[in-house]
C-alpha cells in the first residue's frame, strides 16, 4: 500500500523531473565501463598488477589479411616471429617469410618455400635459421643468409612428434611417435652429422633445447611427464610430473627462452614449475579452452589465447599474465578467435594468427 502510495505521489512530477528520475535509474543500472575492456586496450585488471612496469599503457591491433600473401589466408596454421624483425608463416603447402622494414611487413617483398608441406615448424632465437616437418616426415633447415634453398636434415618412418631448434641454430632435436629421439649437429650446411637416434620410453612433443645446448627437453602427454635429456649421451637426467592434475588431457608445455621456467597447459589450465627444482608455481585458469600460449623472450610474462567474460559477452581473448606472481595483467579482447602467437624478439608486439586467415599484430609498448 505505501508502495503505491509512493507511485501516485511520483506519477505527479513535471515532466522534466521524470526526465531526471529516468536519467538517474539509468546511470544505476548502466554497467561501469572498464577501459582495459575496450579493443585493443592493455592496461593492468587487478590491483596485484599495480607493480608493472609502465610500458604496459596501451595497446593498438593491426590486422593484415594473409589471402593476398599466398592463396587463401586460411591456410595458415603458425606464425615465427624471427630474429631480424620478419614473420615467418606456415601453411600445408607453403612456408612464407614476411620481412619487416620501420615495423611494417612487406608482402610485397615476401620469400615463398614451396614443395615440402610444412607442419611443425621452429626457429631459432639468434639467427635467421628455420626448421620443419613436412607431412612426409622429413625434415628441413633453412638458413637464409647462408643457403637460398632448403636443406634436408633427417627423415623418420615414423611420425614426428615434436621439433626443437637450438638458440644458435647449430643443432636440431627430433620426436618420433616411435619413442626415438633423433639429434642432428649443423655445424657446416655442407656437411650435416646425424649424431645420434635413442630410443625412449615414450614419444616426446613440445621439445625444447636448452640455451647453453647441454639438453633437450619434451613432454610425453599421455604420462604428464617431462623429459630432461642430456643431448650428448641422450641419457634421461630428470623427469618432472603434473601431480594429480584437475584436467582429463594434456596439450603441451612450453619452456621459457632461459629455462628458468616451464608452463604445463591443459584444456582452460595453466600451470607454472620452476626449473630445474621442479617447484610448482602459480595456476592460471581461463573460462575457456586455450588455443595457444607463448612465453615473452624475457620470460617475465605469459600470452594466452583463450576467451573471457567482456561486458557480459563470452568474448576470443589474448590474456597476459605475471609468470611470477600469476596474476592477470591484461585481456585484449579480438573478433575472432586466435590460433596461433608469437612474441617479437624485443617483447613489444605479440603476433596473432586468427581463425579468419588474419594476421593481427598487436602492439604492447
Amino acid at each position: 500500500m505505501s508502495f503505491m502510495r509512493g507511485f501516485r505521489f511520483c506519477s505527479k512530477l513535471p515532466k522534466f523531473h521524470w526526465a531526471l528520475v529516468f536519467i538517474l535509474f539509468a546511470l544505476i543500472l548502466m554497467p561501469a565501463c572498464d577501459p582495459a575492456q575496450t579493443f585493443g586496450a592493455f592496461a593492468p585488471t587487478d590491483s596485484a598488477s599495480e607493480t608493472t612496469p609502465s610500458a604496459f599503457t596501451g595497446s593498438n591491433a593491426t590486422v593484415i589479411p594473409l589471402a593476398a600473401v599466398g592463396g587463401g589466408g586460411e591456410k595458415f596454421n603458425q606464425v615465427i616471429w624471427l630474429s631480424d624483425g620478419g614473420l615467418a608463416l606456415a601453411a600445408q603447402d607453403e612456408l612464407i617469410i614476411l620481412p619487416a622494414e620501420a615495423q611494417m611487413f612487406q608482402p610485397q617483398s615476401r620469400t615463398s618455400l614451396k614443395g615440402d608441406l610444412p607442419s611443425l615448424v621452429t626457429a631459432a632465437g639468434s639467427r635467421q635459421a628455420l626448421a620443419w616437418v613436412s607431412n612426409e616426415n622429413r625434415v628441413f633447415a633453412y638458413d637464409m643468409a647462408a643457403n637460398p634453398e632448403p636443406q634436408p636434415v633427417g627423415e623418420s618412418d615414423s611420425a614426428i612428434t615434436g621439433l626443437a631448434l637450438s638458440t644458435n641454430g647449430e643443432l636440431l632435436a627430433y620426436a618420433s611417435y616411435d619413442g626415438s629421439l633423433t639429434v642432428v649437429q649443423r655445424r657446416d650446411l655442407a656437411d650435416v652429422q646425424n649424431l645420434r637416434t635413442w630410443k625412449l620410453p615414450s614419444w616426446l612433443t613440445s621439445l625444447s633445447i636448452s640455451p647453453d645446448g647441454k639438453r633437450i627437453g619434451g613432454v610425453s602427454l599421455p604420462d604428464f611427464t617431462v623429459y630432461i635429456l642430456d643431448a650428448n649421451s641422450g641419457e634421461t637426467v630428470q623427469t618432472l610430473e603434473w601431480i594429480n592434475p584437475a584436467v582429463s588431457s594434456l596439450y603441451g608445455v612450453a619452456f621459457a627462452s632461459d629455462w628458468s621456467r616451464l608452463a604445463w597447459y591443459a584444456q582452460s589450465a595453466v600451470f607454472l614449475m620452476t626449473l630445474p627444482d621442479g617447484k610448482n608455481g602459480p595456476m592460471l585458469n581461463h573460462e575457456e579452452n586455450i588455443s595457444a600460449l607463448v612465453w615473452s623472450p624475457d620470460g617475465r610474462h605469459l600470452a594466452v589465447a583463450s576467451a573471457a567474460t567482456i561486458q557480459g559477452n563470452l568474448t576470443p581473448a589474448v590474456i597476459i599474465w605475471d609468470a611470477f606472481s600469476g596474476s592477470k595483467l591484461s585481456t585484449l579482447p579480438q573478433d575472432m578467435a586466435i590460433l596461433h602467437l608469437t612474441y617479437s624478439p624485443d617483447g613489444s608486439q605479440i603476433a596473432a594468427l586468427d581463425s579468419a586467415g588474419n594476421l593481427r599484430v598487436i602492439r604492447l609498448k
